[in-house]
């Protein structure tokens, strides 16, 4: 799945997220027989729009978690957001 870590989300990156619900992570835990999920996000848009999209991510991971799956929190960048891309 794309993530949380681009600075200016394309429709399809937007409809990604918008679809990172309780329902999908079950899907993915019962269907694909999943049990973890990466979510890529921002260092950078973490620090631009602070406490908002902490609580999204916040929302995402618990959302996953609920359905059972372990979500690896992965720091990306994306052109747009104004840094290198990297892997911590």
């Amino acid at each position: 799945m794309s993530g949380l870590q681009a600075a200016e989300p394309t429709p399809a990156e937007s409809r990604t997220v918008a679809a990172m619900t309780g329902f999908t992570f079950r899907l993915l835990r019962q269907r694909w027989n999943m049990n973890t999920l990466r979510l890529p996000v921002s260092p950078s848009l973490w620090e631009r729009d602070g406490d908002d999209y902490l609580g999204k991510v916040a929302g995402i991971v618990g959302a996953a978690n609920q359905e059972g799956l372990i979500v690896v929190i992965a720091a990306f960048e994306d052109g747009p957001s104004r840094c290198l891309a990297r892997v911590h």
